[in-house]
């Protein structure tokens, strides 16, 4: 006797065929989902983020105060019939323990995917100062 329950893999067709349908996969989307590792140790920073299938000329870095910010541009090489890939644009901003305040302080390099960027706090350390106030009033 046939069952009339749909199958695991025809669920999975399915819910895949909706997937590729469905807006949330268009170019124009935001992905906020870019994997990343902080190490924060005495004298650098090191952040990795998880960029497969990307170009290296499709991600942009933007350092502003405390915040480090991902930007990355995922195209599709082909038309699926079946899609769970996503693709469009992906950012990811995250704050950092100090502000970057000098571009030489900051080192960056791309390989098989995993994008790794490295801050010499040492030298941003240089850049900071405080003031003590006197004991006169205004």
């Amino acid at each position: 006797m046939a069952s009339t329950e749909p199958s695991l893999f025809d669920l999975f067709l399915t819910s895949a065929g909706r997937m590729a349908n469905s807006s949330a996969h268009s170019s124009l989307t935001r992905h906020t989902n870019i994997p990343i590792d902080m190490i924060v140790e005495e004298k650098i920073i090191t952040v990795y983020a998880e960029t497969p299938c990307v170009s290296a000329e499709n991600i942009d870095i933007d350092f502003f105060n405390n915040k480090l910010t991902l930007t990355i541009q995922k195209n599709r090489l082909y038309d699926p019939t079946t899609s769970e890939i996503k693709y469009g644009n992906f950012e990811r901003t995250i704050t950092l323990p100090i502000s970057i305040t000098k571009k030489e302080t900051v080192s960056v390099s791309y390989e098989d995917g995993l994008l790794k960027i490295v801050i010499n706090k040492a030298n941003e350390e240089e850049n900071r100062f405080s003031f003590k106030p006197t004991g006169r009033t205004l």
